[in-house]
């Protein structure tokens, strides 16, 4: 379908919200995305940080380069993109099992979705966000994801890498959390979603330490 873009935000140096209008409704569940249509026959893949009645965002990272964050930048409010929606299966499990999501960077969005819907529905569930990047000016959980919740119970852990832990924020990278994870890993269901490097470094950790039930989205 041909989607047209009516908004474009700047959320940080490098992170930008789009907001497009479909032509028509559709059904999807938290955690998939859309194949959007970046010109000279190339797609690319953005996760679905919200979709209501026929109104849809996205976080696009421009800071990394290729093809596909230069359309993004480039992209103009009016502008008609071709967009295959919605796709994927990268969704919550029905258990009630305590939740895990570990992110960097623009691989928070399928959790946006996913703590916004749960919150919304207030589905009695328990979950941990685990969000690493560079600074705190990098952070996208205070905008995206509630502060408080306690149905269901939410709680949120920041990591920066390029500046010191204060207000909150904790140095260091997202595994040094999950490294002390004792929650009995075996019943949780941990959600990561990031660089292929990242993902690849905590899945190894998890399954060491005895998790069954990982979900991984690499980008």
């Amino acid at each position: 379908m041909q989607a047209h873009l009516i908004r474009k935000t700047s959320i940080t140096d490098t992170v930008i919200e789009l907001e497009f209008e479909l032509p028509q409704p559709v059904d999807f569940r938290p955690g998939q995305f859309a194949r959007l249509d970046i010109g000279s026959g190339d797609w690319r893949d953005y996760t679905i940080i919200d979709l209501h009645e026929r109104r849809v965002r996205f976080l696009v990272d421009t800071g990394t380069g290729g093809q596909g964050p230069r359309f993004a930048d480039q992209l103009q409010p009016g502008a008609a993109v071709d967009m295959d929606i919605p796709k994927g299966d990268f969704v919550l499990g029905d258990s009630d099992s305590r939740k895990v999501m570990v992110a960097t960077g623009t691989g928070l969005a399928p959790f946006i979705a996913m703590v916004t819907d749960a919150v919304r529905r207030r589905l009695p569930l328990s979950i941990d966000v685990i969000f690493g990047c560079r600074r705190q000016a990098d952070d996208l959980t205070t905008r995206y994801l509630p502060q408080r919740s306690d149905s269901p119970r939410v709680a949120v852990e920041v990591f920066l890498s390029a500046e010191p832990g204060r207000d909150g924020y904790r140095a260091g990278y997202v595994t040094e959390a999950l490294a002390r994870e004792c929650k009995a890993p075996e019943h949780t269901e941990y959600y990561v979603c990031g660089n292929a490097g990242m993902v690849e470094d905590v899945t190894a950790l998890l399954t060491n330490r005895g998790a069954r039930h990982i979900f991984t989205e690499p980008y």
